[in-house]
């Protein structure tokens, strides 16, 4: 996808080396102490970004300057594809680099024959759970959780927690 001063596509190796910046950047935006640590510090792992890349499972907005301005890492869960960050950089927001994102991560879904979207988020912040939202995704109830094939959500959420995290809500969304 493409549009005027930014265009997706597949990550590539060599994009791998501005997506902690970018990550760090964007978790500067929150307010202080809802992540552990100093923003940038609890990055998503390169070595995972790797993996994620090497499935297919990793896209970066490409700004007219040739860099990453953002990302989306994906994990295949099963039957379901779980959206384990996607961090727009502060410079590049509130141009539809988040939407075109989260369309490419749902043409993907449909390619590989998978109909469930899910992401763990901040509950409270605006443009966290209320932004998925709009996107279709809604909030999984305690019995849904419960539920063996969401068993990753209920893990990836008590981590959050026991990490400081608080306020946080697993969503999904079925196409």
């Amino acid at each position: 996808m493409s549009e005027p001063g930014w265009t997706i596509r597949k990550a590539r190796p060599e994009d791998l080396a501005y997506l902690g910046a970018i990550e760090a950047a964007g978790d500067a935006q929150f307010p202080p102490g809802r992540f552990p640590g100093e923003p940038g510090s609890d990055n998503v792992p390169v070595a995972e970004l790797e993996r994620g890349r090497s499935c297919g499972l990793l896209w970066v907005a490409i700004a007219e300057d040739s860099r990453p301005c953002a990302f989306q890492y994906v994990r295949e869960e099963g039957m379901h594809l779980h959206l384990r960050q996607i961090v727009v950089h502060p410079d590049h927001q509130r141009r539809g680099i988040g939407r075109a994102l989260i369309a490419e991560l749902e043409a993907e879904a449909r390619r590989r024959g998978i109909a469930i979207l899910t992401l763990t988020t901040f509950a409270d912040i605006a443009w966290n759970a209320p932004v998925y939202r709009r996107l279709g995704f809604r909030v999984l109830s305690g019995e849904e959780l419960a539920s063996p094939e969401s068993m990753y959500l209920s893990a990836e959420l008590a981590a959050e927690l026991a990490a400081g995290m608080v306020e946080r809500v697993a969503m999904m969304k079925t196409l």
